[in-house]
């Protein structure tokens, strides 16, 4: 990670340079002290972590990369940037590959972070957040939005139903999903 920071530099952050909670802290510390002024970003550390405040915790990054699907949704999403946050992470709101629909979640997120003021009172904007991915996409389930001087509008977006059944998984994959909500829901009812 950092062999690749020196060859890419300059860069904003690096997002996951590597596995482990403990591995960003090294990286972290190693960048610092080869004088390398990058910012180290956790998303993996966070989503998939058993514990999402570790990474503070070891002040192990700069920046937390939250998404809100696989976070649980906006509310628990807030949650875990309020708390990384107060503990001076910045954060930045992405997709996991989200439809149209899914967008608007994050959208909606973005939007009811808290407002940050700096030492002179100044509303500090969010850090770009990583939800222009919908041009990833062959098709969707809804539109594509339209990034605008780097922007997206925010105004809700509802999956159109010629879409959907158009894109329609087969059965077998139907089922495969359903079984494995099942099985996520009775792990997480259990915890």
């Amino acid at each position: 990670a950092i062999a690749a920071a020196k060859e890419m530099m300059p860069l904003d952050y690096m997002e996951q340079p590597c596995r482990t909670t403990e591995e960003l802290a090294q990286v972290r510390q190693q960048l610092m002290r080869n004088g390398l002024f990058v910012r180290v970003a956790a998303d993996e550390s966070i989503r998939k972590a058993s514990d999402p405040y570790r990474v503070a915790e070891l002040q192990a990054a700069d920046v937390a990369i939250v998404k809100p699907a696989p976070l649980g949704g906006v509310r628990k999403t807030l949650e875990i940037a309020q708390n990384l946050r107060a503990r001076h992470m910045d954060v930045t709101v992405a997709s996991a590959l989200d439809t149209a629909v899914g967008i608007s979640m994050g959208l909606a997120t973005v939007a009811a972070l808290p407002k940050i003021y700096d030492d002179e009172d100044i509303d500090v904007v969010p850090a770009a957040a990583g939800l222009a991915t919908g041009s990833l996409f062959l098709e969707d389930v809804a539109a594509p939005r339209t990034l605008v001087d780097g922007s997206l509008p925010a105004a809700p977006v509802a999956a159109d139903p010629d879409r959907v059944a158009a894109l329609a998984a087969s059965p077998e994959r139907r089922d495969w999903w359903f079984e494995r909500v099942r099985a996520s829901y009775e792990f997480l009812k259990s915890k």
